[in-house]
This record gives C-alpha cells, structure tokens and sequence, in this order.
C-alpha cells in the first residue's frame, strides 16, 4: 500500500513538472521586450525620406550584446523582440552620418512571463574612452618613418590611421607614410566616442622648413560662438587652413585670413602653409557647445487638465533660432512649435535647441486627465429644491432628497421616484429630514438626516 501511495505522488509530482515546464515555454514564447527611443536632443530630427544620407541618425539595437534590429530611424515607431524570462540589457547605438557614433542609450529591462516589457531609452552623448591615444614620434617626421600609435586604456580599442580625412593604412598601431601630410589615429571601441591623437606632420625632406609655429587663442574652455585666431612665429608670408575634426572649414578672408569663429563643437587646427616649405599644423582646440544662457518655462504650470493648451517661454537674449520639441514621459510628442495641446493625462516638458548650443528643457508639468460631466435632467422633478445624497449597491443607485424623497436608477441616467413608505418606513424615519447623505456597505444602505434620524434597508 505505501509503495502504491508513492508511486501515485511520484506520478502526480511528474505530471506536475511537465504541466510547469509546458507553462514556461509558452511563457517563454508571449514573452516580449518593447522599445521606444527618444530624440537625442543635440541633433534636430529630419523626416526620414527613405534614402540614408548625412542628415539621418540610424540606430542599432542590442539585447544582451546581441544586435536584433539596424538601420532603425527614429521615427520608425516602437519596436518589439521576443526575449526569454528574466533580466537583460538593452542597448541602442546611433550613428550620425552612417559611419559615425553619435548617440548611445542603455537600460536594463526585466521579462515577466506574458507580459510585455516596456523599455524606454534615452539617447545621448556615448561615453568617452578612458585613455588617451598619442602618435610617436611627434615631430620631426619625414615620409618613410615609421609612426607608432600608443593607447593608454583597459578598453579593446581598434585603430584607423588618416593623412588628413583620407583613411590609410590598416586597423593597426603601426603605419609608414608614404607622403607628406598631416597624420592622425583614432581609437573606436562598441559604445564608446571614438578619440583622435594629435596631428602629426610628415614632411617632405625636399622641402624647407617653416622657420616658427602656429598657435590658436583662446586654446581652453572654449565655446562655439567664439572667434579664434592664429598666431605664426615665423618669418615667412603663410596661408590659413582651418580644420574641425582634420576636415577643411571655412574660407580664406582678406579682412581676418587668420580668425574662424567655429559654429558647432569640435577639434579645431589651423594648417600654415607657404610655397616651397612643409606645411605645419596647430595644436588642437577642444571647442564645446555654448549653454543658452535664458531659462525655458511653461505656462500654465499647475492644475492642469487634459486639451488645455500649453505654451513654451524662452526668455534668452542670444538672437538665434529656436526649435522647440514637446516630450510626455520620455517620448517626443507634438511639432516644432512653442504651443502643445495634450490630449493624454502625463509629465510633460519642452526642449529647445539651437545650432551651436546645448539644448536646454523646462521643468515638467504634470497634466491630468480633465473629467466632463453631463446634467442629470431625469432627477429634477423628483429632488425639485432639495438636497441629495447618492450611493451605488446592490446593483442600483439610490438617491436621497429632503423630506424623505428617494429614487433610484441602474445606469445612473434613467431615474424612478420611490414612493414614500408606511408605517416604520422611510416617512416615519425620514420626513421632514434635510441634507441627508447615503452611503452602502456590508450589504446595507444607510442613510442619515440632519436631525441625527438615520435607516437602513437591503434594497
């Protein structure tokens, strides 16, 4: 007999299993991570026109470090993935143009079978690199001589050797040049900012040497919106070419040829150059965006409902053109426009940004879901001039009026007069009460008069 009775457990805890492990597949499979990603407010969102160009920031998704989705604009919508039980990592990488890491967003987000995890990622600057990449040697280079690339941090780093944005060479630490220039090597790592070492000069042993050195001011704490010029030590009559990040910008000037005034952040150099000697260029300036100086409000700031019209005040002084972008909860909401009306209850802000500033966002408003409320005509004729108290239960609601008047209604719209009660009824309890209330519970209504009369009934 006991032997019976553990093999009928053995077989219920059997059973048992099957039934949980049949349970956590089909978990397992209407298990789901949904992602929505927001705006990264340095850069402007453009209409996605199809096509991928300079102006499109495309993201690629990552669970765990496994790439699920590439080539995503922003503007595509939420995506979903299917994902097993438990915790993962979310990552999005955004590149800006196509070749270049622009934004980074990460977020942990916890599966929960047959639910769908939400995850919202905020996009913004990547995080930079911990070590810092430097060329040997540095000066004195003549074509032929072998260029060294030294990182000095803990992250698994690739190279890219340049002769001014022309990429050369191979994803190595070492390269030869092969001709006159102004060499570069930049370090790229997964999920990082990619950091370029300073230029080095590879002369031409043909040609003469400059006799002195350019130099740029201001050269730190430097912001866009800032005039820069070069100074030149030497003797010689030298050209200006100015660099934001080793690509050519701006234009000869015969009134200021050696002054740029950089309109967006960056590494700016300046390249002096005179017939027959090895041009020489400039330590780098790190120029950073400009903080718009005024403050962003909106208005109304408190009690505010649902279809209330909302309005963005940027109260700065610098002249520039404004874009504005409304955001509820994390995700970008509305037009460019300094007014946003919402229509769903939430915490809402507004960022505005500017070409060659940071962006800057209000404080938030919570706006909260406005209640329309419809007249009751039904009731007029029966609570004529009369206080009401009112109470759901037992399926119907019960009205309470001066002098004992009551009526009830099920849908709350429709109402019917009780008549007044006989004997230990509601008239000899109730009449002549005013401003009653009326409450149910624990399966009773209750009603109570100004007098202190009170009753009871079940329906």
């Amino acid at each position: 007999m006991k032997k019976q009775k553990c093999l009928i457990l053995l077989l219920v805890a059997a059973m048992a299993f099957a039934l949980a492990a049949c349970n956590d597949s089909a978990a397992e499979e209407s298990a789901y991570i949904t992602i929505s990603l927001g705006r990264d407010t340095r850069r402007k969102a453009v209409p996605w026109d199809g096509e991928v160009d300079d102006g499109d920031i495309l993201h690629d998704i990552y669970i765990d470090g496994n790439r699920v989705g590439t080539g995503i604009k922003i503007g595509d919508g939420i995506k979903t993935y299917a994902a097993n039980l438990g915790v993962h990592t979310v990552t999005v990488r955004g590149y800006y143009p196509a070749e270049t890491l622009f934004s980074y967003g990460e977020a942990s987000v916890t599966v929960i079978a047959g639910q769908k995890a939400k995850c919202t990622i905020t996009m913004g600057a990547p995080p930079e690199l911990g070590g810092t990449i430097t060329i040997n040697p540095s000066t004195g280079v003549n074509i032929g001589t072998e260029l060294s690339a030294t990182y000095s941090g803990s992250e698994a780093v690739s190279y890219q050797w340049k002769n001014g944005t022309a990429n050369v060479g191979t994803n190595s630490t070492k390269y030869r040049p092969t001709e006159a220039g102004n060499y570069t090597v930049t370090v790229s790592a997964a999920g990082y900012n990619p950091k370029t070492s300073a230029v080095v000069d590879v002369n031409n042993p043909s040609l003469s040497t400059l006799s002195g050195y350019p130099n740029i001011s201001p050269n730190s704490d430097v912001y866009t919106n800032t005039e820069l010029t070069a100074t030149y030590s030497g003797n010689e009559t030298v050209t200006y070419q100015w660099k934001k990040d080793g690509e050519n910008v701006g234009t000869a000037s015969t009134t200021k040829p050696n002054k740029f005034t950089p309109t967006l952040a960056g590494s700016y150099t300046v390249t002096i150059s005179a017939p027959g000697y090895n041009p020489i260029t400039s330590p780098a300036v790190i120029v950073a965006l400009s903080n718009l100086l005024g403050a962003i409000t909106i208005t109304p700031n408190s009690g505010v409902t649902t279809n209330t019209e909302l309005t963005a005040y940027y109260n700065g002084n610098e002249g520039v053109a404004l874009t504005y972008q409304w955001i509820k909860d994390g995700s970008n909401v509305g037009t460019d426009s300094n007014t946003y009306t919402p229509t769903q209850a939430g915490s809402y802000t507004v960022t505005v940004s500017a070409t060659g500033y940071n962006s800057k966002t209000s404080d938030a408003v919570t706006v909260i879901r406005s209640l329309t409320w419809t007249a009751l005509t039904g009731t007029a004729s029966i609570f004529a001039n009369s206080s009401m108290g009112i109470a759901w239960g037992n399926g119907n609601f019960v009205a309470l009026g001066d002098g004992g008047k009551m009526a009830w209604s099920i849908d709350g719209v429709s109402w019917q007069a009780i008549p007044a009660g006989t004997g230990e009824g509601q008239s000899k309890f109730l009449s002549n009460e005013t401003i009653m209330n009326i409450a149910y519970g624990n399966r009773k209504f209750v009603a109570v008069g100004g007098n202190g009369k009170m009753a009871w009934a079940v329906d």
